[in-house]
């Protein structure tokens, strides 16, 4: 074998190991394979619109659910500040309500101390020291002739037996019966006030007294008897009085504090 012959077989040999790795390399993409992978990316995104497809469906539902959610959330917080605040308008309704019966009830009593139990206890001590006078001035022999049921000088026993003062006796004891007719009037006219029955009893008879010693001291009841002997004034009124003032006073601060 000449070199001619040797040198062209060379040649071949080379062209053939140059060519061998390409003719076992991957074939270059066809058009029909890009058409299969245009095809497979399409599916892929068919398939997840496919998935989402029930947002889609259900989403109406789902917005309808949560609107109606957030309202009635809604709606049941404002119930709640709706019931809170009627709660405190009735408290506060209630605690107004108690005060005006509060105040109404300072009210009727102050009516009665100032109306009623006030004067009568000024009329009444006014008296009661002209009286303490008058006592003073009777003799040893007049006690011991008039005295009442209890032992002391009756000005009302006195006077229906024709005893008549004289001077300033006299004077002590105009002023001593005009007392006891303001007193009188007093209870004509405020007897309603006073709501203790033992009370309004004792009333009655100094009211009878008042009546009867101003008939007695103008000479209509001379010689009548020892029937009036229960008409003579209750002194236990003016203690009984100042009890219930007491006890109104005390009622007063309480309604107070």
């Amino acid at each position: 074998m000449n070199w001619k012959y040797r040198a062209l077989l060379a040649a071949s040999l080379v062209v053939v190991l140059a060519v061998t790795p390409q003719l076992f390399a991957q074939p270059a993409p066809t058009q029909l394979d890009q058409i299969e992978a245009v095809s497979r990316e399409t599916k892929q995104t068919v398939d997840a619109l496919k998935a989402q497809a029930w947002i889609r469906d259900w989403g109406p539902v789902i917005g309808t659910i949560l609107t109606a959610s957030v309202a009635i959330y809604s709606l049941g917080s404002q119930l709640a500040a709706t019931k809170e605040l009627a709660k405190q308008n009735l408290q506060m309704a209630e605690r107004t309500l108690k005060e005006k019966a509060r105040e109404e009830e300072r009210k009727a009593i102050r009516e009665k101390v100032d109306q009623f139990y006030g004067p009568f206890v000024l009329i009444r001590g006014t008296s009661n020291n002209l009286f303490k006078m008058f006592l003073a001035r009777r003799s040893v022999g007049e006690v011991e002739q008039y005295k009442s049921p209890r032992g002391n000088f009756s000005t009302l026993i006195a006077l229906i037996n024709g005893w008549r003062p004289e001077g300033v006796d006299k004077q002590l004891l105009d002023q001593i019966l005009a007392m006891g007719n303001q007193t009188a009037e007093l209870i004509r006219s405020k007897i309603g006030l006073v709501d203790d029955q033992e009370l309004q009893k004792l009333l009655w008879r100094a009211l009878t007294h008042y009546l009867i010693i101003d008939l007695a001291n103008r000479g209509s009841l001379d010689g009548i008897g020892v029937e009036v002997n229960d008409y003579t004034f209750p002194a236990e009124i003016d203690g009984k009085v100042q009890e219930k003032i007491t006890k109104l006073q005390e009622m007063l601060a309480e309604l107070k504090a």
